[in-house]
């Protein structure tokens, strides 16, 4: 049996991959050059810049940058992939890598700021998420029960939490399978 703690580990790994993709930013003020990480920065006013996520972040809250196209997943997004991933029962559709990080810190920004235009918003937002879950979800068992580990030409719509899953359903079904004497290798 997999340990909760490998489970929190592996979702920590995608987490921490995520906040160090760079994305673009305008720099609002000059500041002088720093050292993040060996890597040296250097903001010059009105240039743009990419810098990993995290930091981009920190900057902006203090105002010395903002961050241009933020990774954010709206009622509206979320309903459109929804909609889409509804209308082929069969075939998992094209979300951003990052798709459910983006969407739960959006989320979160527009709880912790006070955003929600109300609670029926925070509600819809939450169940149009778990809806698209529950679309995508036997879709990737599917996938796992077919194609095993070597997961197919499907696995580019595959974000990194649901690769990850889908190679664990296929070990688990290798595993069975092969404990019920049937020699199905999915791995």
């Amino acid at each position: 049996m997999i340990s909760e703690d490998l489970i929190l580990e592996e979702i920590e790994r995608i987490q921490h991959d995520f906040e160090d993709l760079d994305v673009e930013v305008k720099c609002e003020e000059s500041f002088d050059e720093f050292d993040i990480g060996g890597k040296k920065i250097r903001l010059v006013k009105r240039s743009t810049i990419k810098l990993p996520y995290w930091l981009a972040v920190l900057l902006e809250e203090e105002k010395y940058v903002t961050i241009i196209n933020p990774p954010k997943i709206d009622r509206i997004i979320l309903n459109t992939k929804r909609v889409e991933e509804e209308k082929n029962p069969y075939k998992l559709q094209d979300i951003d890598k990052y798709f459910y990080l983006s969407a739960k810190k959006t989320y979160q920004e527009l709880v912790e700021k006070g955003k929600m235009a109300s609670a029926k918003d925070k509600e819809t937002m939450e169940k149009e998420l778990f809806r698209l879950l529950r679309m995508r979800l036997p879709k990737i068992v599917k996938m796992a029960e077919t194609d095993g580990m070597n997961i197919s030409s499907q696995s580019r719509n595959l974000t990194p939490e649901e690769r990850w899953l889908c190679k664990l359903i296929a070990h688990a079904v290798n595993k069975w399978s092969k404990s019920v004497n049937f020699d199905i290798d999915v791995d």
